[in-house]
């Protein structure tokens, strides 16, 4: 309940890249440019936003940061070595997939 309602600037953001999106495809008949143009914004989402979103997204970020270590605080040893088990599997997939 502690974490930042995002829908709603969320969900502007993503209409906003949308709507770029097909400005700059309609736009552009430029391979090159369009191509160096979409692998920013794709890479790096973040430069285009718009300030709101950032701070909400900053906001959440803290918030979370600060969920995890109120709940790092509360945990159990086991639950934290059953944590670390899972999230360790985890990354070994990420690495399996990313070398397949």
């Amino acid at each position: 309940m502690a974490l930042p309602d995002l829908l709603a600037v969320r969900l502007e953001y993503q209409v906003d890249r949308q709507h770029e999106f097909l400005q700059i495809l309609q736009s552009t008949k430029d391979r090159q440019l369009l191509s160096g143009y979409l692998e920013r914004w794709l890479l790096f989402p973040e430069q285009s936003a718009p300030p709101d979103y950032r701070h909400a997204m900053e906001h959440m970020t803290n918030s979370v940061k600060d969920m995890i270590l109120t709940i790092d605080r509360l945990i159990t040893p086991q639950q934290r070595t059953h944590a670390l088990v899972k999230l360790q599997r985890l990354i070994d997939d990420i690495h399996a997939l990313a070398a397949s």
